[in-house]
């Protein structure tokens, strides 16, 4: 197995095993960040996917927050004692907004199945005209290189390749 797909599926073993998706679980960010240095991985794309499977993390001075939905937190925001934003997670809609403008909302993929966003995508390619297609494509290519692998990485997630 894949080392990421690996933990992927021990991190969601250990947030089953502590009573998720019915609690919200937190785990010490150290010993993830141990794990995914260790393992060579990134933690910001095991965190993009565990949002694809609809497990949302927030990272909360030296914890790391897991909910089913990411409303959760911003209600957490707005009582945070140092009033400060919380770090956006790293969801699709936040890869895609590295495209600039687009002829969607990046945001509407926000909350949603991996099923429905499929569908979406379908619908809108089949919408957009060769040369916003084209355009689209440019943009991509011109993504620095950890956002087009982010991005790729969705895809594999999806089964698109």
């Amino acid at each position: 197995m894949d080392p990421e797909d690996a933990l992927i599926e021990k991190i969601q073993n250990n947030l089953n095993n502590n009573g998720f998706p019915e609690n919200v679980v937190a785990f010490p960010l150290n010993k993830i960040q141990a794990i995914v240095e260790k393992d060579q991985l990134e933690l910001d794309m095991i965190l993009s996917r565990l949002s694809m499977a609809g497990i949302y993390s927030q990272e909360q001075s030296d914890k790391l927050i897991f909910s089913t939905s990411p409303d959760s937190f911003s209600s957490q925001e707005e009582n945070s004692p140092e009033g400060g934003e919380a770090p956006a997670s790293d969801g699709l809609g936040d890869l895609l907004n590295g495209l600039g403008d687009l002829p969607f909302d990046p945001a509407s993929f926000a909350g949603k199945s991996k099923e429905d966003i499929m569908s979406m995508g379908k619908d809108m390619m089949e919408k957009m005209s060769e040369t916003d297609k084209a355009e689209l494509f440019k943009k991509f290519m011109s993504m620095p290189a950890d956002q087009k692998e982010k991005l790729m990485g969705k895809a594999k997630d999806f089964n698109l390749f």
